[in-house]
C-alpha cells in the first residue's frame, strides 16, 4: 500500500466522541503525516541524488571513452601520417631507381649497339686483312718467283760473261773448259800423274753433253773416276759420283776379277761407244786431261 493511500485513510477515519480523544489523535495523525512527508522527500531526495551521481558518471565515462578515442585516433593518425610518409618516402625511392634502371638500360643498348658496330668492324676487318694476307702470300710468291728468275738470269749472265781461260796448245776448248786428249797409253795413275803435271786432272764428266763431246774420237780413254781408296766410285777432285744408270755400260760396273792380274776393276773408263766401263788399273791406254 502506498503512502498516499494511507494518509487518505488516516483523515478520513471517525473522531472519538470525547474532544480530548480526537485532539490527540489529531495531533498523533498529523506527526505520522510530517514523519511520511520527511521520509518520503528524503527518500526522493536519495533517489534524485542517486540518479544525478549516475548521471554525473556516466557523463564522466563518457568523457573518458571520448577522450581515450580521441587519443587513439590522434596515435592511429600519427601513424597512419607516418606509414603515408614512409610509403611517399619508398615511392619516391621506387621511382628515383627506376629512373636509374631505365638510364642504365638505355646505357645498356647503347652499348650493346657500340658492341655490335665494333663486331661488324672488327669483322670487316678480319676480312680485309685475310684477303690482304692471301693478297701478299700471292705477291711474296711472284716475288719468290721473281728473285727466283733473277738469280737464274745472274747465273746465266755471268756463265755467259766468265772469261774463258786460255787453252794451251794442243788444248781443245769446250764449253768453259779445256780438254787435253793424250796419245800415249799408260796405266791410270799414270794417267794422273801426268795431268796433275800440267796443273789439271783426270777428266770430270758432268753433263751429257760433256760425255758426247768426249767420245768424238771414238777411242776409249782413262778418265778421272775410281772407287780404290773408298770402295765408293768418286771423282779425281774428291767429289762423288752421282750414279746414272744410262752412263754405264750394261752390266756395269761388274768389279771382274777374272783377268788374272790380282784384285777387282777399280778404275773407270770412257769406252768408244760413250758408255762408262770399271777396269783394273793396270790396264794401259790413252787418257783425258781436264782444265
Amino acid at each position: 500500500m502506498s503512502l498516499t493511500n494511507e494518509f487518505q485513510r488516516m483523515v478520513m477515519e471517525e473522531p472519538d466522541e470525547s474532544s480530548g480523544t480526537v485532539k490527540k489523535s489529531g495531533d498523533r495523525k498529523l506527526k505520522l503525516l510530517v514523519l511520511i512527508l520527511a521520509v518520503t522527500l528524503l527518500i526522493m531526495m536519495v533517489m534524485s541524488f542517486a540518479v544525478f551521481y549516475y548521471q554525473q558518471r556516466r557523463l564522466a565515462d563518457q568523457e573518458i571513452w571520448y577522450q581515450n578515442c580521441s587519443l587513439h585516433s590522434g596515435v592511429q593518425t600519427k601513424r597512419l601520417s607516418d606509414i603515408e610518409s614512409l610509403i611517399s618516402n619508398f615511392s619516391s625511392s621506387c621511382s628515383s631507381v627506376l629512373t636509374k634502371l631505365e638510364t642504365k638500360l638505355q646505357d645498356l643498348d647503347s652499348q650493346k649497339n657500340t658492341l655490335s658496330e665494333i663486331k661488324t668492324s672488327v669483322s670487316q676487318l678480319t676480312s680485309s686483312v685475310n684477303s690482304l694476307s692471301s693478297k701478299l702470300q700471292n705477291t711474296d710468291g711472284r716475288v719468290m718467283k721473281l728473285l727466283l728468275d733473277l738469280s737464274d738470269l745472274k747465273t746465266k749472265l755471268e756463265n755467259s760473261t766468265k772469261t774463258i781461260p786460255h787453252c794451251k796448245s794442243g788444248w781443245i776448248r769446250f764449253q768453259s773448259k779445256c780438254y787435253f786428249f793424250s796419245e800415249d797409253l799408260v796405266t791410270w795413275d799414270e794417267a794422273r800423274n801426268s795431268c796433275r803435271s800440267e796443273n789439271s786432272m783426270l777428266v770430270k764428266v758432268e753433263t751429257d753433253e760433256e760425255l758426247t763431246f768426249l767420245t768424238v774420237n771414238l777411242i776409249d780413254y782413262w778418265i778421272g773416276l775410281t772407287d780404290e781408296t773408298t770402295g765408293e766410285w768418286r771423282w779425281d777432285d774428291g767429289s762423288p759420283f752421282v750414279r746414272n744408270s744410262h752412263w754405264w755400260g750394261e752390266g756395269q760396273p761388274d768389279n771382274w776379277d777374272g783377268h788374272g792380274l790380282g784384285g777387282g776393276e777399280d778404275c773407270g773408263h770412257l769406252r768408244d761407244s760413250g758408255e762408262l766401263n770399271d777396269l783394273h788399273c793396270s790396264e794401259k791406254m790413252k787418257y783425258i786431261c781436264q782444265m
